[in-house]
């Protein structure tokens, strides 16, 4: 089992590696980089540059984010609206201002219903 984890663990790690680590995109139908595991298929959240305390949060939300738009729970201008202020609060995070990050992020989310 541990062996199982480990090598889905390093073909994420090494494919977002390869894919230049950002999977959030401004379309209207995002898509978050997908790995074949048997039968089911696992998600990777995408990759935020910056201290793990706010890119982890933040990738997080992304992945909701996502999933959100790809189920049609969020409507393509609404997810274009919230990737634009998610710009600002990855560029706080990657210029290393961790609890500013998270304010913006915060705001961010209670601005669009998420908590």
């Amino acid at each position: 089992m541990f062996r199982v984890v480990f090598a889905l663990g390093s073909v994420a790690a090494l494919a977002a590696c390869a894919s230049g680590g950002d999977t959030f995109s401004r379309s209207s139908s995002p898509g978050g980089q997908q790995f074949a595991a048997g039968p089911s298929v696992i998600s990777a959240p995408p990759m935020v540059s910056g201290p793990a305390g706010c890119a982890g949060p933040i990738g997080e939300y992304i992945s909701v984010v996502n999933r959100d738009s790809e189920t049609g729970s969020l409507s393509p201008s609404v997810f274009n609206r919230v990737s634009e202020d998610l710009d600002a609060v990855r560029k706080t995070c990657a210029s290393n201002r961790e609890k500013e990050a998270l304010t913006q992020l915060a705001s961010v989310k209670r601005k669009y219903g998420y908590r």
